[in-house]
């Protein structure tokens, strides 16, 4: 019996233990619920925190615009919309003066990051291969002289285009199915021109964003009679992209000009205070000849219309109100770029070649292209140096104007610059020194 009575005392012992367990277990799972809910509160309050620390930022950015403003010289230039078509631009390009330094040149140094991806993308070698066979055998020619009832730009340039374009969709959809559409965008000039002529490209069906714009015109034309109508349509693109709030660096339109019978591949980025720069990324492409270059340009662009798409979709910062298309030219030192070369001696005497200042900007582009590629390939990188290289390229305006005026004031804040004549001079855009990025 006395074995008895003690194995009841164990064993009521033993549940009085199990029933203490239980309870332990009840309060840690209690607190592991307190802590679950504490860590929520923390990442709200970080959230919040990153928040107003954003806001404060944009804040300090805005006074420190203000401040630049007021300085004499030198502070944000807007420029005002011009009150006219793309189109009829082509005839009247003085209000693109600013843009016109880089029309003539293909881009051998990028300064955008995102562009510099999407040149350096190298597609699946068997997707060109099929996309070239494409163009091959679906682009159409003409195989005569013979007058072209209705223009050459309806028959058969502009068919070309819609083939194109239609393709691009297809293969961009392979990755992003009915996130982008192939029509006439109803346009939103808010920026660039009073109006432009809705050529069909890729446009996204969420936003009604441009990413890529394409523009045609007749086997009689050259493609520069393009480039006021892709230059409007995305940096109204890019510039949509910004107001939506997409990171500057980030802010990205394609372009596409087709004409004779040629193709050639452009884009626009930002610069800081939301300022297009239009950029040729190929000379003119012949379909029968580079039909291969062609493929991967096109593969490259479905490529980075999905970057954009993904940008779009995952757009950090908040819509920005009253966005305006401005150059704050106290954020940069403008270099005008000069017409001759300089010696290779100490006395710096002029030298005796001369070169149109195309050439001449075409040169200084290759040399930083390969300094980039130099210098992104030093390990480790140095910490006492660092090269700074060019944001971008414009032009001094030919009319007169508060915006040329106010750039040429700036441009004069190096008294060397004063004997230079400076109206259509090409300027080289460096971030000033205490305004420098990370170097690359």
């Amino acid at each position: 019996m006395s074995e008895s009575q003690e194995e009841k005392a164990l064993r009521a012992e033993l549940a009085q233990i199990l029933e203490e367990i239980k309870r332990k277990d009840q309060e840690i799972k209690w607190k592991d619920q307190e802590i679950k809910q504490k860590d929520q509160e923390i990442k709200r309050m970080d959230q919040e925190i990153k928040r107003k620390d954003q806001a404060i930022k944009q804040k300090n950015q805005a006074t420190e615009q203000l401040k630049d403003a007021l300085r004499p010289g030198l502070g944000i230039i807007e420029k005002p919309r011009p009150p006219i078509s793309a189109s009829r631009l082509f005839n009247n390009p003085v209000d693109y003066d600013e843009f016109s330094a880089t029309v003539d040149l293909v881009a051998t140094f990028i300064p955008n990051e995102r562009l510099r991806a999407i040149r350096n993308w190298q597609p699946d070698s068997h997707e060109v291969d099929k996309l070239a066979d494409f163009l091959r055998a679906e682009y159409h020619f003409a195989l005569s002289l013979v007058h072209i009832a209705g223009g050459s730009e309806a028959l058969p340039v502009d068919p070309n285009m819609r083939r194109v374009v239609k393709k691009v969709r297809k293969l961009f959809d392979t990755h992003h199915r009915d996130r982008v559409a192939v029509r006439k965008k109803p346009q939103v000039n808010r920026y660039m021109a009073e109006a432009v002529q809705g050529e069909r490209g890729l446009i996204d069906t969420r936003s009604d964003i441009v990413l890529i714009g394409c523009c045609a015109k007749g086997l009689d034309a050259c493609h520069r009679e393009c480039i006021t109508q892709l230059l409007t349509l995305c940096g109204n693109g890019a510039m949509e992209m910004r107001r939506h709030g997409v990171v500057l660096e980030e802010c990205v339109t394609l372009g596409i000009s087709f004409a004779d019978t040629g193709i050639q591949f452009c884009a626009v980025y930002l610069m800081d205070s939301s300022f297009p720069m239009f950029l040729n990324l190929t000379t003119v492409l012949h379909p029968l000849h580079h039909a291969a270059d062609i493929a991967t340009w096109l593969l490259r662009f479905v490529y980075g219309a999905s970057l954009s798409s993904d940008t779009l979709d995952n757009a950090a910062c908040e819509p920005i109100q009253n966005l305006q298309l401005r150059l704050n030219t106290a954020s940069y030192f403008l270099n005008p770029v000069r017409e001759g070369y300089k010696g290779d001696t100490f006395a710096h005497e002029p030298c005796q070649h001369r070169s149109i200042l195309p050439s001449r900007l075409d040169h200084i582009f290759r040399i930083y292209d390969r300094l980039h590629d130099h210098y992104t390939r030093l390990t480790p990188r140095p910490t006492d140096w660092s090269i700074s290289f060019p944001v971008g390229c414009i032009t001094v305006p030919s009319q007169e104007s508060k915006f040329r005026a106010n750039l040429i004031a700036a441009i004069r804040q190096q008294p060397h610059f004063n004997s230079l004549n400076l109206v259509l001079r090409p300027c080289l855009l460096f971030q000033r020194v205490q305004m420098a990025k990370t170097p690359l």
